[in-house]
C-alpha cells in the first residue's frame, strides 16, 4: 500500500511539473448560442468525468451553492456566479471537454457577462490571465482526484481480499475442525478394533482350551470302555 501511495505521488509530482498550460484560442462552441467562442483550453489525459468532477467540485467550493446546468452532451454551465479566482464579476462560465484523440482530451473553458458576450483578454487581460491559471491548476486538482479515485478503488480491492482471506481461513478452520473429528473417530475406530481383536483372541484361546478339554475327555471315556 505504501509503494501504491509512493508511486501516485511521483505521478502527481510530474503531472505538477510537466502539466500542460493553457492557451487562449476561439473555439468551436454551440451553434444554438455561438458556433464559434473565445476562451481558454488546456490539453489533458484526464478523463471527462474526471475533470467534470473536479471542476463542479472547484466551484462548489468557491461559489455557494453553485451547481452546473447542461448544455449539450460535451458542455456545462455555471450561470450567474462570482468566481473569486477569476473575477469579481458575476459572470456565466461554460466549460466543453471532448476528445480530440485516443486518451487525450481537450477541456475548454468560456466567460460570458451574460447574453452570450464571451470575453477575450483584448479587454478583459487580466480576467482571461486568471482563467489560465484557474484551468492549470485544474489539471493538477484532476490529477488529486483521479489518484484519490485510484487509491479508493485498490482500497476496495484490498477489502473484496481480505473478506476472501477471511473466507479462506474461515475454511480452513472448519476443515482442520473436521480432519481433527475425523482423527479422533479414526482413533475411536481402531481402539474399537483393537477391543474387537482381543476379544475373538481370547474367544478363541477359550475355544482352544475347550477343545483340548474336550480331547481329555474322550481320551479318557475311551479308556474307561
Amino acid at each position: 500500500m505504501k509503494r501504491l501511495v509512493l508511486l501516485l505521488a511521483m505521478a502527481f509530482l510530474a503531472s505538477t511539473l510537466f502539466g500542460q498550460k493553457a492557451y487562449e484560442n476561439k473555439f468551436n462552441f454551440y451553434k444554438k448560442i455561438s458556433p464559434v467562442a473565445n476562451g481558454v483550453g488546456l490539453k489533458t489525459k484526464k478523463s471527462p468525468e474526471i475533470m467534470q468532477e473536479t471542476i463542479e467540485k472547484k466551484f462548489s467550493a468557491s461559489v455557494k451553492k453553485a451547481k452546473a446546468k447542461k448544455v449539450n452532451k460535451n458542455i456545462f454551465v455555471f450561470e450567474g456566479v462570482v468566481l473569486p479566482e477569476v473575477s469579481s464579476s458575476t459572470m456565466d462560465y461554460y466549460f466543453k471537454i471532448e476528445e480530440v484523440s485516443k486518451e487525450n482530451y481537450l477541456v475548454e473553458m468560456f466567460l460570458s457577462l451574460g447574453n452570450n458576450n464571451f470575453i477575450s483578454s483584448s479587454k478583459f487581460p487580466n480576467e482571461m490571465e486568471a482563467a489560465k491559471r484557474f484551468m492549470e491548476k485544474l489539471d493538477s486538482n484532476a490529477e488529486l482526484t483521479r489518484m484519490a479515485q485510484m487509491i479508493a478503488d485498490q482500497e476496495e480491492k484490498i477489502k473484496d481480499q481480505e473478506k476472501e482471506i477471511d473466507k479462506l481461513t474461515k475454511t480452513q478452520h472448519d476443515l482442520v475442525k473436521s480432519h481433527e473429528k475425523m482423527v479422533e473417530e479414526i482413533k475411536k475406530n481402531e481402539a474399537e478394533q483393537q477391543k474387537v481383536v482381543d476379544k475373538s483372541k481370547t474367544a478363541k484361546e477359550t475355544l482352544e482350551a475347550m477343545q483340548e478339554e474336550l480331547k481329555k475327555l474322550q481320551a479318557e471315556m475311551k479308556n474307561l470302555r
